[in-house]
């Protein structure tokens, strides 16, 4: 079938921002480009990598060199690929990098006027700020788009199972993901009530990615690893499901769908649930 003709046939858009052109972002778009009804989109910041990727996925891809921590980079990309297609079906909000400075680390100098060094923000920026951007736009282009049974109007966030747990390896990174999840559930019922798109999130185990080095991940047993077709599995369950504000954790083979927290009383619930 000719790539146009799929186009006007029966062909949904898929973008995957962040890291898409490599590990759980690319596994996706493979999944998706197999079934033959899916345009993928892949938003990364890495030339190189995602070249790659459009080489590896074929015809029914196209990349856009993407800053996920920049609005106008975002924007600038949604809308090249609304333009193309005037419809955007499912977005994957995939960004996120470990933190680059040790928080612990103690300055060498006696001098307590001298300060140690700042941390690096970058995984605030992109990690919880590339979420927020991304949802924000791709909330204004399903809006946009052409209602049909055909289109999910979905939006899947990529958060982590340390969005509930604690790392004390990553604290910045711990930072960044609980605020992803928090606003995901912050989002997706107004969204759905105001709009009909439905946001969910996946909170991925451990999962060997090339966003830490071979030497850190040999620190792991190997059966400590979600295997990459899990996280998959979870991401193409949440597009075709009718679901809205999930937040389902990956450990190994295991999947575990996590509610929120109850509240801890009645005027709790009746001031912050009413919110929801």
């Amino acid at each position: 079938m000719e790539v146009s003709k799929l186009y006007d046939a029966n062909q949904r858009h898929r973008l995957a921002n962040g890291h898409a052109a490599s590990g759980i972002g690319l596994a996706v778009a493979k999944r998706l480009i197999a079934s033959q009804k899916w345009h993928v989109h892949i938003l990364d910041f890495n030339t190189t990598r995602g070249k790659d990727a459009i080489t590896t996925l074929g015809k029914l891809s196209t990349f856009h060199k993407t800053n996920v921590a920049s609005y106008d980079s975002v924007g600038s990309s949604f809308s090249d690929v609304f333009q193309e297609s005037k419809r955007i079906d499912f977005v994957f909000a995939n960004a996120g990098i470990p933190e680059s400075t040790d928080f612990f680390k103690n300055g060498t100098s006696k001098d307590v006027s001298k300060l140690p060094p700042p941390p690096n923000m970058d995984c605030i920026d992109v990690t919880l700020g590339g979420i927020i951007n991304t949802s924000q736009i791709a909330a204004h282009f399903f809006r946009h788009s052409p209602q049909s049974d055909d289109s999910p109007r979905a939006l899947v966030i990529t958060a982590s199972c340390v969005s509930l747990y604690a790392s004390g390896f990553l604290p910045i990174y711990t930072a960044s993901k609980h605020g992803v999840l928090g606003f995901m559930r912050a989002i997706a019922a107004r969204l759905n009530a105001d709009d009909g798109i439905r946001v969910n999130a996946l909170l991925p185990g451990t999962v060997k990615t090339n966003m830490m080095p071979d030497e850190q991940w040999e620190k792991f047993p190997e059966s400590h690893f979600t295997p990459v077709e899990t996280c998959v599995d979870v991401v193409v369950d949440l597009v075709e499901s009718q679901d809205v504000g999930m937040a389902v954790e990956t450990s190994g083979k295991n999947v575990y769908v996590r509610e929120q927290v109850e509240f801890c009383d009645e005027i709790a619930e009746a001031i912050l649930g009413k919110s929801q």
